[in-house]
């Protein structure tokens, strides 16, 4: 090109810009966290975020935080800002990941003692995980897992003995066992309008089917709290 002509230059520039690749693509993770304590991370024992349902046996203190997919344990219920003294649902204080494995959580919202069990409503996995001693150690995985909703069942989940949707409720006096489903699940995702099921004797295994089955004819809203 002659001095001064810029046409070259402009030309390959464009085609720079013709060949370069996309900066963002569907499904991309960021690589810098604003206005958080950063991925994965919960803030430490005594920062919670959603906490949802609490319970104590008369001596130990459980809390679910829900939106850190954890459950919190105090030996002792605090007379202060006591750290809890076990983290379930996590390794350690630190992680807030969810996830499906037994000694994972997803958005847990209810926590019950009975009997000498712990209970959780572990509800974007639509199961409920059962301890039947109460954990020593942080991270221990649920000894059974009732769950909810099988591989099998079809989208449009109707009121059933064997199965619940978004559970919000759980409960037992050591003998029967109380679950609500909060919610049914349909072509277009979750819907409203729930049931709730309840065994005469505690399950021995995760698909046991409940005894009993209430749905107010078919009008009950959504069930949360027992």
């Amino acid at each position: 090109p002659t001095p001064g002509d810029t046409s070259a230059h402009n030309a390959a520039d464009a085609a720079t810009v013709t060949k370069a690749e996309p900066w963002l693509e569907v499904g991309q993770e960021a690589s810098v966290l604003v206005g958080g304590k950063g991925f994965d991370q919960a803030g430490g024992p005594l920062l919670f975020n959603h906490p949802k349902g609490i319970a104590s046996d008369g001596t130990r203190l459980a809390l679910a935080d829900g939106n850190n997919n954890r459950v919190l344990l105090w030996n002792q219920a605090p007379t202060a800002n006591t750290p809890p003294d076990i983290v379930l649902g996590q390794l350690d204080f630190d992680g807030n990941d969810p996830g499906t494995g037994a000694a994972e959580m997803n958005w847990p919202v209810a926590v019950a003692f009975g009997g000498g069990r712990l209970l959780v409503a572990d509800t974007y996995n639509h199961r409920v995980l059962v301890w039947h001693k109460i954990p020593t150690q942080s991270g221990a995985p649920a000894d059974l897992i009732i769950d909810g909703v099988h591989s099998a069942d079809q989208n449009d989940l109707s009121p059933r003995k064997d199965r619940f949707v978004w559970p919000w409720g759980v409960w037992s006096d050591g003998t029967r066992l109380v679950i609500t489903s909060t919610a049914k699940m349909t072509n277009g995702g979750i819907g409203f309008g729930g049931w709730v099921l309840i065994w005469k004797t505690f399950p021995t295994a995760g698909n046991q089917p409940a005894d009993l089955l209430l749905t107010a004819s078919g009008d009950m809203g959504t069930p949360r709290t027992i």
